[in-house]
């Protein structure tokens, strides 16, 4: 009997301990061919049941001919086969006792009335019976759980960040993003039609769940509005909402309405939710990665002054520039504190004020970053140090720039342009809790978001 409480029902699709591929296939250019490899490859530690009635075997795993004859308990069904097959698959599901069922097929309401009855359908079959996400959809990730939908992901079990998308392949795109990125995902749940589960069940699953401090969401409209309001306030200021909204045009309704049937509002109200409730609204993948490392990486922020210290004269006027262009303090440095610079940074080619320039002289001697870095983190009117690209990335530089962490716990961000190249070697920065972003442009408008909603709440 399935248990009525909603963390129990969702934790089915996190947690499995079986999982059944329904249409998994021989062939690499099926999806049920990728579902089968995406967990194999991820090493899923419960057992897998290829469903298949043509095959022996799949990809080395025992396959069956139906769910019915499989004489184990099975807690999770992926459904890839087409709309029309799915009624009587979904039947059997339900026969066999599993809870939970991912639908990856489209063909619903999306496309009109006729699969609108088919979603009807598959309601009444599940009613009391059955959890569903889908149909349209692409699949779950749990690092928790060790359960994922997308080829080759992580499962750090630190990981904080929870993505809800209404959209597949954002959802396994922001996965991927975030992973690459040093931000590893917790969970990540591809929506799609939402005939059942919604992305109001998995906030309120989130608002509960305790190693998820940042959900970024893919949001094409809501069916439960005042539900989802209702749960926007009940999270301000426990969780971070960071949404990625489309539909502020007539062609993105139209759009919007063809993908999922998702009813998108007006942009203006939802404009309003998110500023009553303190939501960040974004407009692409980046923009979320952005605005999840400006949140991780100030947690400890004290105040909203910056200091910068960089080595590229360009680079650093530019990053002063744009924090003006964003509305983001400068610090003024103390007496105390230019006196100490003098000191460490070369006489010529440099400066002392904010921003601290120390020159090209870096390029031979990145010590100069940790001692103008350290001078500058213990001034008392400093809150945030950006530091400023470098001349030459080595095992040296990383140990430099990892001494600034010792001297206190203000937030610290390095602002790199070479970081997809280089990316491997930023990781320990990463977790040693100094943020790590592409241009000071393209961030600095989320540090400054960051900063608002801590001291303008």
């Amino acid at each position: 009997m399935m248990k009525d409480d909603l963390k129990s029902q969702i934790s089915k699709f996190f947690y499995p301990k079986s999982v059944a591929i329904i249409g998994a296939s021989r062939s690499p250019t099926k999806f049920g061919n990728l579902f089968l490899r995406s967990f194999i490859t991820n090493k899923f530690p419960g057992k897998i049941y290829p469903i298949n009635p043509k095959a022996d075997e799949i990809l080395g795993v025992e396959a069956h001919k139906n769910l019915i004859d499989i004489q184990d308990p099975i807690d999770l069904a992926i459904i890839t086969t087409h709309p029309a097959e799915n009624i009587k698959l979904v039947k059997d599901c339900v026969k066999k006792g599993i809870e939970a069922i991912i639908i990856f097929s489209a063909g619903y309401a999306e496309i009109g009335e006729a699969g609108r009855e088919r979603e009807k359908e598959l309601l009444s079959i599940i009613k009391g019976k059955a959890r569903v996400i889908g149909p349209n959809c692409v699949g779950i990730h749990s690092a928790p759980g060790r359960v994922s939908s997308f080829p080759a992901t992580s499962f750090d079990l630190d990981a904080e960040v929870a993505v809800l998308s209404q959209s597949g392949y954002l959802t396994s795109l922001l996965t991927r993003i975030l992973t690459l990125r040093g931000i590893p995902v917790t969970f990540a749940v591809s929506l799609g039609n939402s005939i059942d589960l919604n992305i109001c069940d998995f906030l309120e699953y989130f608002k509960e769940e305790n190693n998820t401090k940042y959900i970024g969401m893919y949001l094409e409209g809501v069916s439960q509005g005042d539900r989802f309001i209702k749960l926007c306030k009940d999270m301000r200021g426990k969780k971070q909402l960071i949404i990625w909204k489309p539909g502020r045009t007539n062609i993105g309704k139209k759009a919007i309405s063809t993908h999922t049937a998702s009813i998108t509002g007006e942009d203006k109200i939802w404009n309003a939710i998110f500023s009553q409730y303190s939501i960040f609204r974004v407009n692409s993948a980046e923009e979320i990665l952005n605005q999840v490392i400006a949140l991780k990486f100030s947690e400890t922020m004290k105040g909203p002054k910056v200091g910068i210290v960089g080595s590229q004269g360009g680079l650093t006027v530019t990053t002063a520039e744009n924090c003006e262009y964003y509305g983001i303090e400068l610090a003024k440095l103390t007496d105390h504190t230019k006196e100490q610079l003098r000191k460490a940074i070369p006489e010529f080619g440099t400066s002392v004020n904010n921003p601290v320039d120390i020159s090209i002289a870096a390029a031979m001697n990145s010590k100069l970053y940790a001692d103008a870095g350290k001078i500058v983190l213990k001034d008392k009117n400093v809150d945030i140090l950006l530091i400023n690209g470098t001349w030459m990335l080595d095992s040296l530089f990383i140990k430099y720039l990892l001494s600034l962490r010792k001297v206190n716990d203000k937030p610290i961000f390095f602002i790199e342009p070479s970081i997809p190249e280089r990316l491997r070697s930023y990781r320990k920065l990463l977790n040693n809790k100094i943020g790590v972003t592409f241009t000071s442009f393209s961030f600095l408008r989320f540090l400054k978001s960051a900063i608002d909603s801590k001291f303008k709440m």
